[in-house]
Parts: C-alpha cells; structure tokens; sequence
C-alpha cells in the first residue's frame, strides 16, 4: 500500500531526523540471510546505516517507447560490517524502511526494495550497499533452482495427441501431461499442430490422468479448430487472457505451488513469485480504470517458448498498449500512459483523468533547469495508429513541428486484442498519441525537502515558477500553474532533497518559428 498520511506529513516537516531499518527478505530461493538487519536505531542492528542516510536513483520513464529503466539505491554503512559480508551476496532481496524518533520500529514504512547489486567500502568500517530496485527482479525469476530462472520454463516440451481430437471435444487425451500446466482460478493452454492443417490454440481448466479437461470449444487467439488425429503434436503454451495491468500483476504474483492472492492465478514457474504487499494494488486500481476505458479490454499474451528476457518481453506487450511498469513509494505498480493536454490532433477532445498530485513553486525549488525539447523524444510523427487484427484508428494528421520526423507512428496490437476491438483501439489511442505528435520541453528540478519523495513517474504536477522560462505558447513567459508529467523521482533522504525529472507538452500544434 502506499504511504501513510503519517510519513507524508513527516516527510514535510521542515526539520527531519529520519531513522532507517533495512532487512533482507526472501523471495522464492533467493540467496541471503532471511531476517539480518541494519538500522540507524543504535543496538537494533549492525552495522549502523550511516549519516549519509539513503539516496535513491529512480527509474526514467521514456513516454512513446513506455519502456522504464532499471532504478536503483544506495545505503550508507558504518560500523562492524563482519556480519553484513556474511548474510548478503548479489541478487539478495532488501527492504528499507523508514521512520522517526519516538516510532516503534513496527511503524516504520518501507521506502525502498530491491535487489543487492554491489558492496563497497572506503575503510574496514565504511561501506555503501548499492541495490537496483524492483524493476531489477523482473530480468530474470528470482530462483536458484537449475533450469527455472526463465519464465515459463515447462514449454520446451511437447508430447502427441493419444486419441483424435473432434471439434467440440471437452477433453483432449495426450501421451504425457508432464510439461502441462494450471493454476486453481486460472487455465492452462495448449497448441495442436493437426497433420495438413494449421495449428491451433485451445484452452483447459483441469488435468486428470493423461486428459487434458474442460477444454475451450473453439480455437483461442485469432485461431481455428480443427479435427486432429491420433499422433499429432500438441505442446504447452504460456497464456495471459486480461486486461493489461492484471495480466502483468498475474506475471508478477503468481507462484503456483499455494494461492497467495488473487493474483496468484498462474501455475508453476508462469509468474515470478513477488510478494502482494510489493505491488501498489490501489495505484494498479487506479490506472486501470482510468485507461480511458473499455472495462472489456483485454489482451491475449500467448509464448510456445520459455522467455528468458522477462523484463524485456512484459515492457514490450504491455507498451503496446500505453502501459508501463514503474515504482511508486519503494512498491512496483503498472501504469496506464495518459495525456496532459485535452486537445489533440484537428482539435480533437481528448479526455484527461487523472488529477493532479503536486504543486511546485519557486518555495519549494532549490534549482531548476531547461531543455527545449526532450532528448528522449527524438522523433515526431505525423499521425498516429493502433492496430488490431479486425482494423486501426489514427489520430489524425498533424503537422510536425520539429525534425526529424516519420508519417506514423504504430502501437501494433494485432497479436494481443480479438475482443471488443474498436473499442479497445479507440481508448489506446486518447492516451498515447500526445507522446508521439507533440515533443516536449524537459525541467529538472532540485527540490527542497521530501515531501515530494511520494510521487511517481507518469503523475501530473503543476509547476509556478520564474526562475526559468521555456519556449512553447504556455512556458514562454515563464510556467504559471503548468502541468506536467513526471518522468523520474530520485530522493536523497540523507541530504533532504528530491530531484525531480518532468516533461512539458505544447498545449497545441503550434510552431515557432
């Protein structure tokens, strides 16, 4: 969940004097001591986490790409590291949390979590703890267990139909259930290559002996039955069947050997295993329903092979339609792309949901700095399309303003929507298409204080400020009341600062010169 309104009021305290706890914590068979702790509350654990406090490095975001970069955290060590060297090596899970004097330690809340990345020391009772965030646990699944660290590691296999296959047939009986899959709540899926026909995919919700049960009556994903005979091939395949944000927090959750959650719908070694309280169920909650939004979207992920670039491959089907995975508070969350301007391509009525999550003015801002446009934004389009299997939509021509530029830019969802379909490309597209046909200018801001350590990229703020002015209609003259979108939030807890990394968008197609 995310912070209490206690930390947030602590955290804009005027004077702070936070205390840390870190713990090392386990996820699956991940290494480390389970339950070692350092804290800067002295006698509750060694070694002591230093002055220097806690300084994060968060994640970017890259608007249009919604691709999210592995952030990270270092913690300030001092003291007897002995025990430390011992309980910790890369890849160990870490949870950081903070609080106040006069808190109990239960009260702390957690800021950080993330996996150990690299230990140093300037003296032998000096040392920095680097850690990379949760982004980092998704590259690979967080085991040590030889052969299970690709997701979905059971799908190399495959094995032949034991008797025909008629269309209609509720079961499907095979020659070995071995590399067969589901979890209680969720289905299993499954690919029969039929001699002389195309192949197709089918669904199941039971195994019973060597049978395949409650099949599906019709071919799932954009496929047809067909009658199959005895002998034919038919392997396991990797199944999501969700709108986008549950179907990543299934990915995440789910570990298949006991029910943890309702997420946890996915069967052994098809989810990565995180725990639920990491998740910002209430952020996930809130970007889906503001998706702009068919409640019916849904997205069919289908894999015949295990995925060994887990973070690569849940970026890249969730990008196709304006999600995103980021961190909000220490907690990993999935995030719906949205715009900030209500007005789009041939003054069309955009739609914007979200509210606002700050205000910064020129009290708050310690400095501030100005680019023109966005290095991340380096070309504009002309036109922008989701694509589906029955269709697309476009948003509508619009002159490009800056160089270099394409025609189009494409979110190609062809493989991933056969329901609802118009719908669905009609609410992909109100969100993505201000990334792509306007460049932004971008602000780094230091920030005094940590009050805004709370926000997350993709929120809207507004900025008022006169210590620097950009160049579109509505920043010229300096930002009054200016929204923008946050790309990038580092806290330094032990300095009291925020950096802040956002994007400003042109409120229309207007160019200078």
């Amino acid at each position: 969940m995310s912070w209490s309104q206690r930390l947030i009021d602590a955290l804009s305290a005027n004077i702070l004097t936070p205390l840390y706890i870190l713990r090392v914590t386990q996820v699956n068979d991940s290494p480390g001591v389970v339950g070692y702790v350092a804290s800067s509350i002295p006698g509750f654990g060694d070694p002591i986490i230093g002055e220097d406090g806690v300084r994060m490095q968060g994640s970017t975001l890259t608007p249009g790409t919604w691709a999210t970069t592995i952030g990270g955290f270092s913690v300030d060590l001092a003291g007897n590291l002995r025990t430390l060297k011992q309980s910790i090596v890369r890849g160990t899970f870490i949870e950081v949390y903070i609080g106040f004097p006069g808190w109990r330690d239960t009260e702390y809340e957690v800021i950080a979590i993330g996996q150990v990345s690299q230990l140093s020391g300037r003296s032998p009772n000096h040392a920095t703890l680097d850690c990379r965030d949760l982004i980092a646990a998704l590259r690979s699944r967080p085991t040590r267990s030889v052969g299970r660290v690709s997701l979905g590691f059971r799908l190399s296999g495959t094995t032949t139909l034991s008797s025909g296959y008629t269309i209609g047939d509720a079961t499907l009986h095979l020659t070995s259930v071995s590399d067969f899959a589901y979890a209680a709540g969720g289905q299993g899926a499954c690919l029969i290559s039929p001699t002389g026909d195309d192949p197709f995919i089918l669904t199941f919700t039971g195994i019973s002996g060597l049978d395949l049960t409650g099949v599906s009556a019709a071919g799932k994903h954009g496929t047809t039955e067909v009658n199959a005979s005895s002998g034919d091939t038919i392997q396991p395949v990797y199944w999501l069947n969700s709108h986008p944000i549950d179907a990543a927090r299934y990915v995440l959750i789910s570990r298949g050997d006991t029910t943890t959650s309702a997420y946890d719908t996915l069967s052994a070694g098809d989810g990565l295993g995180l725990p639920h309280d990491w998740i910002d169920h209430d952020d996930c909650d809130s970007h889906r329903y503001a998706s702009n939004t068919v409640s019916g979207l849904q997205f069919e992920v289908v894999s015949q092979d295990p995925i060994d670039d887990i973070l690569g491959w849940l970026q890249g089907w969730l990008a196709c339609g304006g999600f995103y995975v980021t961190t909000r508070m220490g907690l990993l969350t999935v995030r719906s792309a949205q715009c900030s301007t209500t007005f789009g391509s041939a003054g069309t009525l955009r739609s914007v949901t979200l509210s606002d999550q700050a205000s910064i003015t020129d009290a708050d801002i310690e400095s501030i700095s100005w680019e023109a446009w966005d290095p991340d934004a380096d070309t504009e389009a002309s036109d922008v399309a989701v694509i589906s299997a029955g269709g697309q939509d476009t948003a509508g021509l619009e002159s490009p303003s800056t160089l270099p530029a394409v025609n189009q830019a494409q979110y190609d969802a062809s493989d991933l929507i056969f329901s609802d379909e118009s719908a669905a490309r009609a609410s992909i597209l109100a969100r993505v298409w201000e990334a792509h046909q306007r460049i932004p200018e971008r602000y780094t801001l230091v920030l005094r204080g940590l009050s805004l350590a709370r926000l997350a990229s993709g929120d809207y703020v507004r900025i008022s400020t006169t210590l620097v002015a950009g160049r579109l209609s509505n920043t010229i003259n300096g930002l009054d009341n200016t929204r923008a979108i946050v790309t990038q939030v580092s806290p330094d807890f032990g300095a009291i600062r925020v950096r802040l990394a956002v994007v400003v968008y042109p409120l229309d197609d207007g160019v200078y010169p």
